[in-house]
């Protein structure tokens, strides 16, 4: 039963936080925000790989090389997992602008479609009441013709 609780929670707790699209300008700042995390990993591998190669090096000159090559490796893979995660959170920020876009074409998609389907039940009716005019003036002219025939039936 918890297991039951805990997942609905995991299920509806993301559809709950979900808000209306914002405006073009939070979407601009969203897009300068993960092009600055992206910079931003890009400055920390840099640094990473300076550190590690000064760290290497300096290992080259120690008679207890292997232990301070683990070192140096060690640190490099926590500076990795450091950037890795300003990495993942620049794609989710670039993953959620995508979403957005496609949200927006979507919006504007149906908008345009029922405005094109508002033009058709417009024209829809417009045929039809010409063609209710057109049986009017039929029926008319069928009856003027019937008058016709029965006055000059009597004459």
């Amino acid at each position: 039963m918890r297991k039951l609780i805990a997942l609905a929670c995991l299920v509806v707790a993301p559809v709950l936080a979900q808000d209306a699209a914002p405006p073009a300008e939070d979407q601009e700042q969203l897009r300068a925000q993960a092009a600055e995390l992206r910079q931003r990993a890009k400055q920390m591998r840099t640094l990473a790989d300076k550190t590690h190669a000064d760290a290497e090096a300096s290992c080259r000159g120690r008679f207890l090389m292997a232990g301070c090559l683990d070192d140096a490796r060690h640190a490099r893979q926590e500076a990795e997992r450091a950037i890795r995660g300003v990495d993942l959170e620049a794609i989710a920020i670039e993953r959620r602008i995508k979403v957005l876009d496609r949200e927006e074409k979507l919006r504007r998609r149906a908008e345009k479609e029922k405005e094109t389907q508002e033009k058709a039940a417009e024209r829809a009716e417009e045929i039809r009441q010409d063609e209710e005019k057109r049986r009017r003036k039929l029926e008319q002219r069928q009856a003027e013709e019937e008058r016709r025939r029965r006055k000059a039936a009597r004459d």
